[in-house]
């Protein structure tokens, strides 16, 4: 996601708290990602020539969500 989009969204985004703010009518919705699985990810991306480490024990939960508004007018 490109600043121009979070610029849209009116979001603030946190990196070093790995999560990001946007408001929602009148209230404020939170996106936020799990920090050991972001590190694990980072690791595994770091290690040239090797495959990533399979990790039973990490859950990954998310949530697609459509943030573009143009599909609101698509017929």
């Amino acid at each position: 996601m490109g600043r121009p989009a979070l610029n849209r969204l009116e979001a603030v985004v946190s990196t070093p708290h790995l999560c990001m703010e946007y408001p929602i009518g009148r209230e404020i919705g939170v996106f936020w990602v799990d920090q050991k699985a972001a590190r694990k990810c980072y690791e595994d991306s770091l290690r040239v020539g090797s495959r990533p480490s399979d990790d039973e024990g990490v859950v990954v939960n998310f949530l697609d969500l459509d943030l573009d508004p143009r599909h609101q007018f698509e017929h």
